[in-house]
């Protein structure tokens, strides 16, 4: 009709008509999208979706795993229990294949029978071939460190030689320490100290038992000590060096074989003051 505005055939303006629609548009794409899926559920899910999600899941556990070996490699496991004493690299740095990270110091174990043990390290000695092919694994041997005496268990001997000393290093099981035939609380053992292993070896010479300060030295790196010749001209004697061959050293005397009989005087103390040829007297006799 004239001068009327214009309606739908719902009989309402088409402003109104569109304001009224706007709602209900994303209600029936909500609708239709719950349908699809609710479509979906009813007819299952496609083999492709499935095997998609099982590839997405197996990616995620292959990079928790790669994260795990990751992880193992960031964690240094010490050989033995111990303690950190220096921490060679910092943190950050690049390091090459092998590069050595801390130095560990080996911690001191108790011995079985409750008693004090004398460190629990091991000692590494170079002894001469052939004294190595006299041990066995397990052979107890003394030692000695600071004035303490104590035993080591051999625990392996090794089958090439030194090419600087050309000696077999042997390694021993530091135990508990001995005084007076009874065991005994030792001082701790300390890396890096040295330590006197006792060898027993017999040796069936002739020869002489001297004190350490009969002895000096001699010309070409040889040893000497001094006898007391009688002199022709009097009471007095004369000073003479004998060079000798140290055969065995101890704490105290020095088994020697050389030039000396069984009578001869042999001065036991202060060669540094004498020369030979000059005159002397024996002020006391010491046993021979």
């Amino acid at each position: 009709a004239r001068g009327r505005a214009a309606r739908d055939p719902a009989g309402v303006s088409a402003p109104v008509w569109a304001a009224a629609r706007l709602p209900a548009e994303p209600a029936a794409a909500a609708a239709a999208a719950a349908k699809a899926d609710l479509d979906e559920l009813n007819a299952g899910s496609r083999a492709e979706r499935l095997a998609a999600l099982e590839a997405a899941v197996e990616a995620l556990l292959a990079a928790i795993a790669a994260v795990d070996v990751d992880l193992g490699k960031t964690l240094v496991r010490a050989p033995f229990a111990g303690r950190v004493s220096d921490r060679l690299v910092d943190e950050g740095e690049v390091l090459a294949p092998g590069a050595p990270l801390l130095e560990l110091r080996e911690e001191a174990p108790a011995s079985s029978d409750g008693t004090s043990a004398a460190g629990g390290l091991e000692v590494r000695v170079g002894v001469l071939p052939r004294l190595a092919a006299t041990l066995r694994e397990g052979q107890s041997l003394p030692i000695r460190y600071r004035g303490h005496r104590a035993s080591a268990e051999v625990v392996a001997v090794r089958s090439d030689r030194s090419v600087r000393t050309r000696t077999v290093s042997v390694l021993l099981r530091a135990l508990v320490t001995e005084a007076g035939g009874a065991t005994a609380a030792a001082p701790r053992l300390r890396d890096g100290e040295l330590v006197e292993v006792e060898f027993e070896h017999r040796v069936e010479t002739a020869g002489f038992w001297l004190p350490h300060a009969a002895l000096t030295e001699g010309a070409r790196g040889l040893w000497r000590c001094f006898v007391l010749e009688p002199d022709p001209t009097g009471g007095t004697f004369r000073v003479v060096g004998r060079t000798v061959e140290v055969v065995h050293f101890d704490e105290e005397r020095a088994y020697v074989r050389g030039a000396l009989e069984d009578s001869d005087l042999v001065v036991s103390g202060g060669t540094h003051r004498l020369v030979p040829g000059i005159s002397a007297r024996i002020a006391a006799e010491s046993a021979r």
